[in-house]
């Protein structure tokens, strides 16, 4: 049984329409604080606002419901663009030390889809991809540019949070990541051990200002895997997807997007965040590859449960942890996943071995 917008928050599918320039539902009579606190939670508020903004339908709008979005959305804009002023001096630093860099999630968004509109996508802290073997040179230069060390998640975490506090004003975060998989987050972790890392940085692009740029198939899977670790329980995870796809357009290429999420064991990320992104968005995502990745071992209740997800308006990520269910698909593997599970919840232990 497919996913349709039976299946969907009659809200969260309003916001969407909102967004994609679509008329409402005839029969939807919009509750528009509601929408708003909605929008908040599904990190879209800047999109919404842009949106309303550009409608000529006559959409009546609460002037104090408008004016907050408008709010957001410039604090948004100041926010992202002092961070990628930062992120411009960091990539600098970094390309005359001979380091590369990757931008990651929103970080790539608001260089490429969003560059002449930087307040649409909320961006907390600058994530980067670097080498393994550049860390301690990365962490050097961010040391002396002011960066301290924050402790965050387990001591195992492959990723690292550097903070930088100004005497007024944003601090500026920078997220160091050496994979394209937060090996801490132990739903994910067993998918990680397929995914080539040097392939991935073989087949970057130099970029402007000292940075690197994703192959673009590389990067639509791991939006689709940074979703899918999240539930997809906000909007945003999956605007993200479709303005990945927008912006690859003609370039991307479905075939190899197909072969690399099968060769990375990320079928079951790549068919949530396409399917979700079609079904939301309307996003051209390939034809039918979406259905050759649809996980075989997704039974009756898991696919109702993942269901009552999607209709929820404020979904809690923490309880999302079905779509990682769904990648196991024996019985056995659902069993090892959810013994994991409940050793994580309750023992704090760090998830390992979890596989298919």
């Amino acid at each position: 049984m497919p996913l349709d917008k039976r299946h969907i928050s009659p809200n969260k599918a309003a916001i969407a329409a909102i967004i994609s320039g679509k008329e409402l539902p005839g029969a939807y009579d919009a509750d528009w604080r509601r929408l708003a606190k909605i929008a908040a939670h599904s990190n879209v508020t800047p999109l919404l606002y842009l949106s309303l903004r550009n409608r000529k339908d006559g959409v009546a709008v609460p002037a104090e419901v408008y004016q907050s979005l408008r709010f957001d959305y410039k604090a948004s804009a100041c926010r992202n663009s002092i961070m990628l002023e930062e992120l411009s001096s960091v990539a600098g630093a970094f390309s005359a030390a001979g380091l590369k860099a990757i931008p990651l999630k929103g970080a790539h968004l608001l260089r490429t889809v969003f560059k002449d509109s930087v307040g649409a996508r909320p961006m907390t802290d600058i994530d980067l991809l670097i080498r393994e073997s550049d860390i301690a040179g990365a962490v050097t230069i961010l040391g002396s540019s002011g960066y301290r060390y924050q402790p965050a998640g387990r001591s195992v975490r492959a990723t690292r949070m550097y903070v930088k506090s100004p005497g007024a004003g944003i601090p500026s975060q920078i997220h160091l990541h050496t994979h394209i998989v937060n090996l801490s987050d132990s739903f994910m972790a067993f998918g990680a051990r397929s995914i080539d890392m040097d392939d991935i940085w073989a087949a970057a692009v130099p970029d402007a200002a000292g940075l690197f740029r994703m192959k673009d198939e590389h990067m639509l899977i791991s939006l689709c895997e940074h979703g899918f670790r999240h539930g997809f329980a906000r909007l945003g995870l999956i605007y993200d997807i479709d303005a990945c796809v927008r912006f690859g357009g003609g370039r991307i290429d479905w075939d190899c997007v197909g072969s690399t999420a099968a060769r990375w064991s990320m079928e079951a990320p790549l068919f949530h965040g396409l399917s979700l992104a079609r079904l939301f968005f309307g996003t051209d995502v390939g034809g039918a590859l979406p259905e050759r990745l649809r996980p075989r071992g997704m039974s009756f209740v898991e696919k109702c449960a993942v269901r009552s997800i999607l209709r929820c308006d404020y979904p809690d990520e923490k309880e999302c942890f079905l779509f990682y269910l769904a990648q196991n698909r024996t019985l056995s593997g659902k069993a090892r996943f959810l013994g994991s599970c409940v050793k994580a919840r309750f023992g704090s232990i760090m998830l390992s071995g979890v596989r298919q």
